[in-house]
């Protein structure tokens, strides 16, 4: 496990998440899958980071945004005091960190063995963040989310969450992106393992 995540498994027949069979925890996840699993998010994904941000850059960012847009930024703080849900059929629990949701999403799917299709669309997130963001060139789902879970189960409609997407029996990590005029289609990201994210964003590669 990749420090800075927290995750639990409820009905875990083979004990603490940190030690396991892989192989076998697979075929156990696998007849699970079958089952298509919501994947759902509590919180405001990259609230912590943009406001990280806004804490360093504070002189630039008030200069930019007028007075009320940044009070209504630092007021969306009162939303992220948010406690870790504790319904007991929950599959996954995991609260993301410092590397962001697409961290978080990869290494949910590496615990359950599985793959995941997320709608970028469906992401709550605030315009706030996405425009701090802007301003230094930071991808959203990949700064400091520290705060928001991300929970997998097969009803989540009964939890103050957001569903984003569904965990799958491929190998793939997708993140459905925007719509391909020309191939008449929603384009597609495929998430690479955190470390591979890091050495790319450090080289300027974002994919």
């Amino acid at each position: 496990m990749t420090a800075g995540y927290v995750t639990r498994f409820q009905g875990d027949p083979f004990g603490s998440p940190f030690y396991y069979d892989k192989s076998l925890y697979a075929a156990y996840i696998c007849a699970i899958i079958q089952s298509i699993m919501d994947i759902g998010v509590c919180g405001l994904i990259g609230y912590e980071g943009a406001l990280a941000l806004y804490k360093e850059n504070r002189a630039f960012l008030d200069a930019r945004f007028p007075a009320f847009w940044i009070l209504g930024f630092l007021e969306l703080s009162e939303q992220q005091q948010l406690k870790k849900p504790e319904k007991a059929d929950h599959l996954c629990i995991i609260e993301t960190g410092k590397g962001g949701l697409y961290a978080a999403l990869w290494e949910m799917c590496e615990s359950l063995c599985c793959g995941c299709e997320v709608d970028i669309k469906s992401i709550p997130i605030a315009q706030e963040v996405v425009e701090i963001c802007e301003c230094f060139d930071k991808d959203p789902y990949e700064i400091d989310s520290s705060g928001v879970w991300i929970i997998t189960g097969e009803d989540l409609t009964a939890e103050p969450v957001t569903i984003i997407g569904k965990i799958t029996d491929s190998k793939d990590r997708i993140i459905l992106m925007g719509f391909d005029e020309k191939k008449k289609e929603r384009t597609k990201r495929f998430l690479t393992p955190p470390a591979r994210q890091e050495k790319d964003l450090a080289n300027g590669v974002r994919k």
